[in-house]
């Protein structure tokens, strides 16, 4: 049962269905009820006070309890407070029981390569089938006349996620790498590049750069300075990347205000969304710097400062990203203010101070472009919240395919 349990939950990182907008409350995802099954198990197995004792609870309860008192400040509806708070129980928890019940194996990383390596090499036969004008995925255009693949997953910016931590592990092997595991290595590129996906390429720099500042023999040294400059270089010069830094730097020229309907119209849907999303954050922040407008209230504040504001304009606007910010920074800071960013900063902190020295590179990489990038809290990363310190540590127990 453990053993189901624990695939099913891999499994449910990189597959998100959904029930968009399920009775007209919130979003219900496959994994709910899972979730609540692996809890009840974990209850049965482990007990109820050794769950209790976790300090997950804890965590929660300061952030609950500090979102309540910025509701009742500017109150905003408590049924939003209430699901993220319900949330992140049931994904906190569902973890928690799954690495208690696994001690000191590697299972988990087991499957989570396995499904990794898959989903990469499921993006050839996509892309070869978008070349050809058949779209079992949303057409979306990459560049190079190839188009963005998705794979299992339900966007290609978290296949990109998901792919990484994998890529990173086989480089920090180096020379050792038998002959399989270059095969592998070099088909979850081929899936990274597929994804044409800036944020998943952006841990990779960052991974690099950290390396490189941290620790390397000569040779390693020049290698990754190497691949540091081919990336670096092959960011300036995609039209994509150049067209987002150039608008995004354009429409932060009138922060904090609205922008007009002519900059609206012509800024790519990114760097608007990013935008927009941040001027909310800086309205939350001002109304309560210390607790921002809490949990789920985003949202809601949009509607506020967004979308009211401009529909009284007349213009019509998409609502992008609304309840998730747009990036995880932008979120933490408007729903949690100045205590979100102490939370992530002791988060940082740890990792840099982890006894592992030797993944911290790759785990500041990881962090950093998720929290640019993804606004939901733990949707689809979800894996990587919990495994933390634990991730690489398990597989030099046990090496992956030694």
């Amino acid at each position: 049962m453990a053993e189901v349990l624990t695939f099913l939950m891999v499994l449910s990182v990189f597959v998100t269905s959904k029930v968009q907008n399920f009775q007209h409350l919130f979003d219900f995802y496959w994994y709910y009820p899972l979730y609540l099954i692996v809890i009840v198990y974990g209850v049965m197995k482990l007990g109820f006070v050794r769950l209790l004792k976790q300090k997950w609870l804890l965590f929660v309860g300061v952030i609950a309890t500090l979102s309540l008192i910025s509701l009742w400040i500017h109150p905003y509806s408590y049924f939003q407070w209430a699901k993220q708070v319900a949330g992140w129980l049931l994904f906190g928890y569902a973890w928690i029981v799954i690495y208690l019940l696994q001690e000191e194996k590697n299972n988990i990383l087991n499957i989570y390569f396995s499904i990794a390596f898959i989903a990469a090499f499921l993006t050839i036969p996509e892309q070869i089938l978008h070349v050809l004008d058949i779209h079992i995925t949303p057409k979306k255009g990459g560049g190079l006349g190839l188009y963005r693949c998705f794979s299992i997953v339900n966007e290609p910016f978290p296949l990109a996620m998901l792919l990484i931590p994998v890529i990173i592990y086989y480089l920090e092997q180096g020379r050792v790498l038998l002959a399989n595991e270059k095969l592998y290595l070099l088909i979850l590129f081929i899936g990274l590049f597929f994804t044409f996906s800036g944020g998943g390429w952006l841990v990779l720099v960052l991974y690099f750069i950290f390396s490189i500042i941290k620790r390397s023999s000569a040779k390693g040294i020049i290698m990754k300075v190497v691949m540091l400059l081919l990336l670096v270089i092959s960011f300036a010069f995609y039209k994509g990347t150049q067209l987002r830094v150039t608008e995004t730097l354009s429409i932060f020229k009138n922060f904090p205000e609205l922008p007009d309907v002519q900059t609206l119209n012509s800024t790519n849907t990114s760097s608007r969304a990013i935008y927009l999303n941040t001027i909310v954050a800086w309205k939350q922040f001002v109304q309560n710097p210390i607790s921002g407008g809490g949990l789920g209230s985003h949202g809601e504040a949009y509607n506020e400062f967004i979308t009211k504001p401009l529909h009284d304009k007349q213009i019509v606007i998409a609502h992008f990203n609304q309840f998730d910010g747009a990036s995880g920074l932008i979120r933490w800071f408007s729903e949690m203010g100045l205590c979100g960013m102490l939370f992530l900063f002791m988060f940082f902190r740890k990792i840099i101070r982890q006894s592992d020295k030797k993944w911290v590179a790759s785990e500041l990489g990881f962090w950093i472009a998720f929290l640019i990038h993804a606004g939901n809290y733990f949707h689809n990363g979800s894996m990587m919240w919990m495994q933390k310190n634990r991730t690489y540590k398990l597989l030099e127990k046990d090496k992956f395919n030694s």
